[in-house]
């Protein structure tokens, strides 16, 4: 399994899966043996060992074997290719020069820790639910608290954690997975623009990207500017990019 570092260009802008985002170095840090990492080949060689944590205080030691974990990735894979054809669509086959299950391997890899903790911390917080619902039963009087509302407050931050991780937005971004799924929509809108024979611009882009979308009635250049806001996109170099590339065509 072969390791790629992240591309940055000068605009700041990703080019590789968020796996290997700017926090990669932090969680890389977590295990014990991270400088396995370095000379890698493939999954047994990553760094498996790494603590568990309460309260930020050390209470155990996970050694993980990720051939095993690969395994169980590979299962979901295989669920997942009999759900309906258009959400597998985009799925790759096996081969031996590419697996796409070591980018989800990888992903896994990264932030297992850091889910640990997070499930711990959680399972501590429901400990003490169970332990003042136990209280309220024993004493006459007593008022039981809202346990459904105390339980949803608990997953709320795995709900964010999840949405973090995979850099996922609400609302007026729900059409893009994350910052690379924006960036690279803009990019085939760019090479449709330009394919066309027209100037590279917010306008023309919201054209092409309503186009690609079949809804013609809800993507404008404001659209377009706001979307670049949210993901940190930098039109600047963006259309500068366009621009060199229509000459050179």
């Amino acid at each position: 399994m072969a390791v790629t570092k992240t591309n940055k260009r000068k605009s700041g802008r990703t080019t590789q899966d968020d796996n290997l985002s700017r926090g990669f170095l932090l969680d890389l840090f977590l295990y014990v043996d991270k400088e396995k990492f370095l000379s890698a080949k493939g999954v047994k060689d990553l760094p498996r060992v790494f603590c568990l944590r309460a309260k930020r205080r050390q209470c155990g030691q996970i050694v993980v074997d990720w051939e095993v974990v690969r395994e169980a990735l590979y299962e979901s894979l295989r669920s997942l290719r009999s759900a309906p054809a258009d959400m597998v669509s985009t799925l790759p086959p096996d081969d031996e020069n590419f697996r796409p299950i070591d980018w989800a391997l990888l992903h896994v890899w990264q932030f297992l820790p850091e889910v640990l903790d997070a499930a711990l911390r959680r399972l501590c917080e429901e400990g003490l639910l169970k332990y003042v619902q136990r209280q309220a039963a024993e004493v006459p009087g007593m008022r039981i608290p809202p346990l459904t509302e105390y339980a949803k407050r608990i997953l709320e931050p795995e709900e964010r954690g999840i949405k973090r991780r995979l850099g996922s937005k609400d609302g007026r971004n729900r059409f893009f997975i994350n910052k690379t799924h924006y960036e690279n929509t803009l990019d085939e809108a760019k090479k449709r623009v330009l394919a066309s024979g027209h100037v590279v611009t917010q306008e023309t882009v919201a054209e092409k990207h309503a186009q690609m979308r079949g809804d013609l009635s809800n993507c404008d250049s404001r659209m377009i500017r706001q979307w670049n806001k949210d993901f940190e996109v930098d039109w600047k170099f963006f259309s500068r990019e366009a621009a060199n590339r229509r000459k050179l065509d």
